[in-house]
């Protein structure tokens, strides 16, 4: 995708992409997590380690802190949070590009989006911090 993350990032207000992971950051991950990154995030994070929503909250966090959020126990590999608690991930293991976020007080889950770029799309829009609540308000599948 050459930079094509770095400029997507970049044409939202106040989204900030962070420097490039290097390649030893990015080794530690695929150690930390048991085995590869989903390859949508491996990109992002070839070209931005983290990304700074527009609300300030790390839309995607760097290598490093995906590592140390990587804990057994979880079908998905978190990868960012909403800044209010609730956790983004990717399911691990699979084929799937699908993100899910996780309400961190109760577990549920709901589907956000088909992809890590369809997702930064919508996270970063600036709109609301709570962007995946649909018009009823309903949040999470359970």
């Amino acid at each position: 995708m050459g930079t094509a993350w770095r400029e997507m990032i970049g044409g939202f207000p106040g989204a900030r992409p962070g420097p490039p992971a290097g390649e030893a950051a990015l080794a530690a991950l695929a150690e930390a997590v048991g085995g590869p990154l989903p390859p949508s995030l491996h990109a992002l994070l070839r070209e931005s380690d983290g990304v700074v929503g527009p609300f300030g909250h790390a839309v995607v966090w760097p290598a490093a802190g995906i590592g140390e959020s990587a804990g057994a126990g979880s079908d998905l590999l978190f990868f960012g949070d909403n800044g209010k608690g609730d956790r983004f991930g990717l399911p691990r293991g699979s084929d799937r590009t699908d993100v899910w976020l996780q309400e961190h007080t109760t577990d549920a889950r709901k589907w956000v989006a088909p992809g890590l770029w369809p997702f930064l799309r919508r996270a970063l829009r600036g709109d609301r911090l709570d962007w995946y609540v649909d018009d009823l308000g309903s949040v999470f599948l359970r």
